[in-house]
């Protein structure tokens, strides 16, 4: 991984939540070339989901250099036969306001469980279908020059959580 990436992570757990927190450099030299995605490595929770994020900078789908996009993949886990599924937990995408006034950016969603992309995952594959938002925040807002606040010095903080009540008994 290069330096000029900037990844770093940070779980914390409590009775009712599991947050990833993770920070993503804005580099343009470091977004695929091919589908302008980033992969972030998958990330177990306590109750050992495993999920991985996909954050496409110039946009996805509808929101293809429009919006920045930001899904989640369920992935295939060691602990998968113990688990319940479909996945039923809600989860939380945000990008953080860096000005201090805490006006964070945020969607969530509840998995339908009728859904393929929240069954227990094929063991032999690379992770279900990705789900999410490929219009989760125009790009104008992230490249608001001087009055940007959720990116400065081409760094944005984004934050996954998966709400995990009703997972205590695991």
């Amino acid at each position: 991984m290069s330096p000029d990436l900037t990844q770093s992570w940070e779980s914390e757990l409590t009775s009712i939540q599991h947050s990833l927190k993770f920070v993503l450099k804005l580099k343009e030299e470091f977004v695929c070339p091919v589908c302008r995605g980033v992969v972030l490595n998958a990330q177990q929770n306590s109750c050992g989901h495993i999920y991985c994020f996909h954050f496409y900078l110039n946009g996805d789908g509808e929101g293809r250099g429009t919006h920045l996009s930001l899904y989640v993949v369920l992935m295939p886990g060691d602990f998968d036969e113990l688990l319940l599924w479909p996945f039923r937990q809600t989860v939380s995408l945000s990008i953080l306001d860096q000005s201090g006034a805490r006006n964070h950016h945020s969607l969530s969603f509840r998995p339908d469980p009728a859904s393929r992309s929240f069954f227990r995952p094929d063991p032999k594959s690379v992770g279900n279908l990705a789900v999410g938002f490929s219009c989760f925040c125009p790009l104008n807002q992230l490249e608001a020059g001087k009055n940007a606040i959720y990116v400065r010095d081409d760094t944005l903080f984004v934050k996954a959580k998966v709400d995990m009540s009703g997972l205590e008994h695991l």
